[in-house]
């Protein structure tokens, strides 16, 4: 299983957040939610995606909504709130 490790009061912005995480998830090609979705949904590969200091993150309950989309969607990537 792949793990990766989002420190929200490093990344506190959507725009910083998606921007790391175009770094560490295959197939993820843009910096938007949407591309999020689409990436994650036809990964292959279980995946763990911890997320320390949720609170930190400006726009929290948006991203809590994809999470729970993406989980639904492919059931092999799962989520950790810290």
């Amino acid at each position: 299983m792949k793990k990766i490790v989002v420190c929200c009061n490093l990344y506190p912005s959507k725009k910083e957040l998606l921007h790391y995480l175009l770094t560490k998830v295959e197939g993820l090609y843009s910096e938007n939610y949407d591309a999020l979705i689409d990436a994650l949904t036809y990964y292959k590969t279980p995946l763990q995606i911890e997320f320390k200091q949720l609170n930190s993150y400006k726009d929290k309950d948006n991203l809590e909504e994809i999470l729970e989309i993406i989980h639904k969607e492919n059931p092999i990537i799962s989520f950790i709130k810290c």
